[in-house]
């Protein structure tokens, strides 16, 4: 019988263990995947030029058959990237794209360009209709929040135009928008105007000649949300964004952030351009808003 003593003593001397392997884990994510979320890092950052560059590498080297430069400008357009990939690669990456791809991507970036100038006008004309009638309105969304994420009024797309006016004031912003050659997109003729005020956020107007679409919202997102904000909130915080030379109200750093990131959620997170826009939301917060 083995008793303690006859037990050989256990050996704690620790194994040789393999040395940790540093190196850096190969990249996985699809070559157009990363040019894009590449797009949505800091500018500002040394990292972001890098990995840009490498993202851009790798399309460039695709295999025949493997998506390339043309399946990229597609799936830029698909998110809402064209502007911001476009200016990315201009700014920091100029060299890795061959040049006649480059003019295609620009050609579509001037055009989407001179399609904000015109809803800019048009912003500013809404804006000045409501201002003579009395009535304050903050421009957000559309060319101004373009304007507040990336300094440039066109690299954000956009299909209509969205202002904000205090909810007692909504019948004259009405009338406003209807004198400015505006007409119901959904006619009133079977809901009073309260009741519309009561379960929705925003009335639509449709141009009768240009068919330019206008939003006028009381409420920043849906009604019954937790997370809507209510128009005398919004107007305290709100602050100026430059347009054509004139400064137009807009939202606040901190309600910026909050609509961006309920409307995004809203839609899945569907586009790479939510992502991008909310980063470059939180990157503008200062550090007391932080």
């Amino acid at each position: 019988m083995t008793t303690p003593a006859d037990t050989p003593p256990i050996d704690t001397t620790p194994a040789d263990e393999p040395p940790i392997d540093t190196t850096p884990p190969k990249d996985v994510t699809p070559p157009l995947a990363a040019v894009l979320l590449a797009c949505t890092r800091d500018p500002g950052d040394a990292r972001t030029a890098a990995a840009l560059r490498a993202a851009l590498a790798r399309v460039a080297s695709a295999p025949p058959g493997d998506p390339g430069w043309d399946a990229l400008a597609d799936a830029a357009l698909r998110h809402g990237m064209s502007g911001l990939l476009y200016r990315r690669v201009v700014d920091l990456a100029y060299e890795t794209v061959p040049q006649a791809v480059l003019l295609g991507w620009r050609q579509r970036v001037v055009a989407a360009g001179q399609r904000s100038l015109r809803m800019q006008r048009e912003l500013l004309q809404v804006l000045d209709g409501l201002e003579a009638a009395g009535l304050p309105a903050l421009a957000f969304k559309g060319p101004a929040l373009s304007q507040q994420l990336y300094g440039d009024a066109g690299l954000r797309h956009f299909i209509d135009l969205d202002v904000l006016v205090q909810p007692h004031q909504l019948a004259t912003a009405r009338e406003v928008l209807l004198g400015c050659g505006y007409r119901d997109t959904l006619p009133l003729d079977k809901v009073s105007l309260t009741l519309l005020q009561e379960a929705e956020h925003h009335m639509a107007f449709t141009h009768t000649e240009t068919g330019a679409s206008v939003e006028v919202h009381w409420r920043v997102g849906p009604r019954f949300a937790a997370d809507s904000l209510p128009a005398d909130a919004l107007f305290a915080r709100a602050v100026p964004v430059e347009l054509l030379g004139r400064k137009v109200a807009s939202l606040g750093p901190l309600d910026l952030v909050v609509m961006l990131t309920v409307h995004e959620a809203k839609h899945s997170w569907d586009r790479v351009e939510g992502v991008a826009a909310v980063a470059s939301a939180l990157r503008r917060l200062s550090s007391e808003e932080a």
